[in-house]
């Protein structure tokens, strides 16, 4: 089945926004590319069904906090059916005061035989006053399945910074190099 792409962008977005996306046709496959920067929601809540054998759904999300940006973000994939592939790629920018929490649940019914599913969130804080905050969770309930995640949640590397401030590059700069 031919692919459905789509791009969100925040501004065009409620102060909270649900959504439950279910696909129940045989090979359906979607792409979501969501891009928060400016205005964001305080909450977000997205729940993906893959009702359908070998049903496909990738998320891509990449956040921009600045000020006292507060945002609280809800991922859930249910896998079932088999053979459905999904994935959650998920990527913060913190500055000022900005405040991201990312939850991501992987669930794998007894009906998802041979899914394959991951999850990945980071958030890079560029002020000491941002806080990232990223939970990822498995429910698995079947053998045959391929299931991972992981979470990072740091600094630029002040060595990176310091090599490239000896170059007669400028903290911002830098930082912008880095980014």
């Amino acid at each position: 089945m031919e692919l459905q792409e789509k791009t969100i962008f925040s501004k065009d977005l409620p102060p909270v926004w649900e959504e439950d996306i279910i696909l129940r046709e045989n090979g359906e496959n979607i792409r979501w590319n969501i891009v928060f920067t400016g205005k964001i929601p305080e909450r977000v809540r997205l729940e993906i069904h893959l009702d359908a054998p070998k049903s496909r759904a990738i998320f891509s999300i990449a956040c921009i906090g600045r000020g006292t940006m507060n945002t609280e973000m809800n991922i859930t994939f249910l896998h079932d059916a088999a053979e459905t592939y999904g994935r959650v790629i998920a990527k913060a920018a913190l500055f000022d005061e900005s405040r991201f929490i990312l939850k991501g649940m992987l669930h794998v019914t007894e009906r998802g035989k041979r899914a394959d599913t991951h999850f990945l969130g980071s958030a890079l804080l560029l002020s000491s006053a941002a806080r990232g905050e990223i939970y990822p969770h498995l429910e698995i309930e079947t053998n045959e399945v391929k299931a991972s995640h992981g979470s990072s949640v740091g600094k630029l590397d002040e060595r990176d910074m310091f090599y490239l401030g000896t170059r007669g590059i400028g903290r911002a700069n830098a930082q912008a190099i880095l980014l």
